[in-house]
């Protein structure tokens, strides 16, 4: 992901950077798995760079890195991906013979750590902070 600024000769030096890189390091940039993503920039000017450079438009939300990025905050409804793997695994586990001891240990060092990643960018709602939590505890 490269971030600049939306104005013509800010992007035409971003491309002029990747195409020295392709040159010096013999790699080179897969056009069809790239894209624009332009905020508030108007959308001839978007277009135009995108024809020059060959990349598609796109816009928000998007997946990044397996997050979901997005202009506004999170809904529930994007937050629902999250709350259903930790249910999956919980059902996973559900069927194992462990002992209380067992159980606390895995949910402290897995599932009380898997949403981390996310919630190290994300404020998450209650009603779904709510839903884990619920989720740990009927586990024990």
């Amino acid at each position: 992901m490269i971030l600049c600024q939306g104005e013509q000769r800010f992007i035409e030096g971003v491309m002029f950077v990747i195409v020295v890189f392709e040159v010096l390091s013999g790699l080179s940039i897969n056009r069809q798995k790239s894209a624009f993503f332009g905020i508030n920039m108007e959308e001839g000017v978007l277009w135009t760079i995108t024809n020059r450079f060959s990349c598609p438009v796109k816009y928000f939300p998007m997946r990044y890195l397996g997050l979901p990025l997005s202009l506004r905050s999170l809904s529930l409804r994007e937050w629902a991906p999250l709350v259903q793997w930790f249910e999956r695994r919980l059902d996973d586990w559900a069927g194992r013979l462990m002992s209380t001891g067992g159980s606390l240990v895995l949910l402290q060092a897995v599932l009380t750590n898997l949403p981390i990643f996310m919630l190290s960018l994300f404020k998450i709602p209650m009603a779904n902070l709510h839903r884990l939590d619920m989720l740990r505890w009927r586990f024990l």
